[in-house]
């Protein structure tokens, strides 16, 4: 039922109603399904009170969907088009390009998911296009004649701009305060996330199809839908994810659900063994930067997968198991970070500061702080969704800081 009503505010602000015009129409259908209460089971009440509202919630999906459709196309057209540009114009991608590629995909990839998500051309669409556009400059003014693998600053900017982009996404969320629309939009890019990984997926096996069946004839043809995938095929993907899940949301939300309620536990089990082991062998981490790595991985990985449970927790599970499981499950990766953060402070003071050092560390002060804060919460039996928000803005302004800062103080 709250997803219902949900997306009947929804439909309200795709018509042009102000916040507060939605509160009041909110606020007299919870009246009118008081009245019907005296008559009616609370369901039977609210689908009713929202009857007599206007909602029609069938025909709104359907003509909505005609209309994304549509948008989306074009918006993938367009995006298709661009990718193919420097090809076109006889500057390929090379190994010598690749770097710079890869450092302005984001640039291809976000301006055309802010379209999409976004209602109408309005002021805050062009300020966020106008925005994107000055970080490119900048970004590839700071970053010309850096493109080698050892220059750590033009890595650090191709992994920050990504994530940079993900959260910025969070301001064209339906109009809630702002810790709701960050909750709100968590969920939402965990289910695109998870559908782009599987789109990831469906596409390189239709690709090692496809070259398989080539090379039974004689024709090799690898390199050049290798290059096709990684520059005009997979930049698609993240849009057409988010189409989808727009358009498709319960059902892809229902899978998303399952995942998480199976994979938390599983996901847990490994760390606590990891460590367990860890602690048996006596394994350095320190000495082993790739294990750092791995373990820096894997704990953005449970953060990403306990801030969907807590989601989930305050949303729809309410069961003692799947409170303790989160919460364990926070501890466990409080743990890990301890021994990251240990290897990490170890390496700094042998080997001095770095950029890559700094940026690691702390990012994982970051994760420390966060998951204390998780913990405590939880502890308290509160909704995370304040506090989770004020990480996500502290994330979001150190991504820019080692983006915009990083290349010139190193």
């Amino acid at each position: 039922m709250e997803t219902m009503i949900t997306a009947w505010k929804e439909d309200l602000a795709r018509q042009g109603k102000t916040e507060q015009q939605i509160k009041i129409v909110a606020q007299e259908q919870q009246a009118s399904a008081s009245q019907l209460q005296e008559y009616l089971d609370q369901e039977e009440a609210e689908l009713v009170s929202l009857k007599r509202m206007g909602a029609r919630f069938e025909l709104v999906s359907q003509a909505n969907g005609a209309t994304l459709h549509t948008k989306a196309l074009i918006l993938l057209a367009i995006q298709f088009a661009i990718s193919r540009l420097p090809s076109l114009f006889g500057f390929p991608v090379t190994d010598a390009s690749l770097p710079y590629y890869l450092l302005n995909v984001s640039f291809l990839v976000f301006p055309f998911m802010a379209i999409y998500l976004s209602r109408n051309w309005n002021k805050q669409i062009l300020i966020y296009l106008g925005a994107l556009a000055l970080l490119c400059l900048v970004v590839n003014l700071q970053q010309a004649n850096k493109a080698v693998v050892k220059e750590t600053t033009f890595i650090l900017s191709s992994l920050h701009l990504p994530l940079l982009g993900i959260l910025s996404l969070v301001m064209f969320q339906t109009p809630q305060t702002f810790s709701q629309k960050l909750s709100r939009h968590l969920r939402f890019i965990g289910e695109a996330g998870l559908l782009t990984f599987l789109l990831c997926c469906a596409t390189f096996v239709v690709m090692m199809l496809s070259v398989t069946l080539f090379e039974t004839i004689g024709i090799r043809i690898e390199d050049g839908v290798a290059q096709f995938l990684v520059t005009s095929i997979l930049p698609l993907l993240p849009l057409l994810a988010v189409h989808l899940v727009t358009v498709k949301g319960r059902k892809l939300g229902q899978l998303t659900r399952l995942l998480a309620s199976l994979f938390l536990p599983v996901f847990t089990a490994v760390m606590l063994i990891f460590l367990a082991f860890m602690v048996l062998e006596g394994t350095a981490v320190k000495e082993d930067r790739t294990l750092l790595l791995a373990i820096d991985l894997l704990l953005a990985l449970l953060l990403l997968m306990i801030l969907y449970a807590t989601d989930l927790l305050e949303e729809e599970q309410n069961s003692r198991f799947w409170r303790m499981m989160v919460l364990v499950s926070s501890i466990t990766a409080l743990v890990l970070d301890c021994v990251a953060l240990a290897a990490i402070g170890t390496r700094l003071l042998s080997y001095g500061v770095s950029a890559n050092r700094l940026a690691v560390l702390a990012e994982n002060l970051l994760l420390f702080a966060n998951l204390v804060a998780l913990v405590v919460t939880l502890g308290r039996r509160r909704s995370t969704a304040r506090i989770q928000a004020v990480f996500l803005c502290i994330y979001a302004a150190w991504f820019s800081c080692v983006i915009l800062f990083f290349p010139i103080i190193f």
